[in-house]
């Protein structure tokens, strides 16, 4: 007989950042396992305000506007929007985003919210997938700005832009992950794929998230050695710094042209940039409404 367990919440964990639709990174939404969603208030704290969530692991998170856009292990895309932003009905739930009977969908990374489902490639601008030219073959990986699509498929890497898919040219048949339509992550650092040009990482320096913004800058946070460490490339400059506040397994980054950064970690606690130097602790936290009186949940037997 299956029952139901009562007690105190468990801890929270956050597995993505929703990049914000502002240009400031601290409007990022952090975003749990099972689509948890914490909001900023501006104040320097993320509360989670809305119970239910997905059913799927959360494996990404993007922005198209207003709508929160996650992809989950083997299965479609979902949308959200903050009630706190207008909308229809049904804003603080979770709503499928439909591609394709039974589709597994690939949530792409960079500043244009993107899917793919096989061979089929989906723009998401407006949570609404607008169906865009099929690429060469199945695509393993995708990421976009608002110039171009860049997908990963056993052909190799191609672009999609006003002429239709090309081949680029001496690129590397596979990457780590790409960024957007420009950058990838490679082995040894940051491939420029416009250049064919890699950016090695600092000395001792390990990734753990990175993100590209706006095509030229790309923000990436990580260890070095013992210490978390902040690596920042802007039009071919490299600079690096401590995170000012510990951290334990970073899992996601947010930042913007400013210089603001916010860094998150598994288990909750947020490291939050205002300026080059300056960094100030936040953590995520329920602020759930409280539960109203009736009957208890149903169970299955």
């Amino acid at each position: 007989m299956s029952t139901v367990a009562h007690g105190a919440p468990a801890p929270a964990v956050i597995v993505a950042l929703a990049a914000p639709e502002t240009k400031d990174a601290r409007d990022a939404v952090a975003i749990g396992p099972n689509g948890q969603v914490y909001e900023p208030d501006g104040n320097g704290t993320w509360s989670r305000h809305h119970a239910g969530g997905i059913a799927d692991d959360v494996v990404r998170a993007a922005r198209a506007g207003a709508l929160i856009i996650v992809g989950v292990e083997d299965g479609p895309p979902y949308a959200y929007r903050p009630r706190r932003a207008a909308g229809p009905p049904g804003d603080g739930a979770w709503q499928m985003i439909v591609l394709g009977l039974h589709a597994k969908a690939i949530v792409g990374r960079g500043p244009r919210a993107m899917a793919a489902f096989g061979r089929q490639v989906f723009g998401l601008d407006t949570g609404t997938p607008v169906r865009l030219a099929d690429a060469p073959a199945p695509v393993t990986a995708l990421a976009a700005s608002r110039r171009a699509v860049v997908v990963v498929t056993d052909k190799g890497l191609a672009r999609l832009d006003g002429q239709g898919w090309k081949p680029i040219a001496n690129a590397p048949k596979q990457v780590i992950a790409l960024l957007d339509d420009r950058w990838a992550l490679v082995d040894r650092g940051l491939l420029d794929l416009r250049s064919q040009k890699t950016t090695a990482w600092p000395t001792g320096f390990r990734v753990a998230s990175v993100v590209a913004i706006d095509n030229d800058l790309v923000v990436a946070a990580g260890t070095q050695g013992a210490a978390l460490e902040l690596v920042t490339i802007k039009a071919g400059r490299l600079d690096h710094e401590e995170i000012g506040v510990k951290l334990a397994t970073i899992v996601a980054i947010a930042a913007d042209r400013t210089g603001r950064v916010v860094v998150a970690s598994s288990d909750g606690q947020l490291a939050v940039r205002d300026k080059v130097g300056v960094w100030t602790a936040a953590a995520v936290s329920d602020a759930l409404p409280a539960d109203r009186p009736g009957s208890p949940p149903a169970v299955q037997q």
